[in-house]
């Protein structure tokens, strides 16, 4: 039955191959290219994006986002995690296109001043990440701290966005 098929599609971007991942009625992760778990559990793959209308929507924002057409990502399928990290999740969500916050502001954000290192777990464990823009928090101090699809992925992504945000 379509309604429980798992799939994937995968989207040339300029930061390399993006995996879209989910059901046709949920969106489950965007996985970069680097990551050690790209194959696992990615079921079928995704020939026609309208039968997998959560998956078609991620692959329309992404390619949308990579051509310079900004807006946030709205999410509209369930982020999986703690309580506190969803929070945190739709904090960074609502950060604008070509804005970065850092981890300790985030937290205060999402209702726990002084979090800083649980907005960091949370970071890590960003299922969608370009959709929820994990790439925009930064240290105080203006450090990139870390990133899963690796730092120099994150600069190219802070500068496209500061680049197309000032035209």
């Amino acid at each position: 039955m379509l309604d429980k098929q798992i799939g994937h599609v995968d989207l040339k971007t300029p930061i390399g191959e993006l995996r879209i991942f989910g059901s046709n009625r949920e969106l489950h992760r965007v996985i970069f290219s680097n990551d050690k778990n790209r194959d696992t559990g990615i079921g079928i793959i995704i020939r026609d994006i309208e039968n997998f209308p959560a998956v078609g929507r991620a692959y329309n924002f992404i390619a949308d986002y990579f051509n310079g057409k900004v807006d946030n990502w709205k999410i509209n399928s369930p982020l999986n995690g703690t309580e506190f990290r969803v929070k945190v999740w739709e904090e960074l969500a609502k950060i604008p296109f070509g804005s970065t916050i850092s981890y300790s502001e985030l937290a205060a954000l999402a209702g726990n001043p002084g979090a800083a290192r649980a907005v960091g777990s949370a970071m890590a464990n960003n299922p969608i990440p370009i959709l929820v823009p994990c790439h925009r928090v930064l240290h105080a101090d203006g450090g990139l701290g870390g990133f899963g699809g690796g730092l120099d992925v994150k600069k190219w992504l802070l500068n496209f966005e500061w680049e197309n945000s000032r035209k």
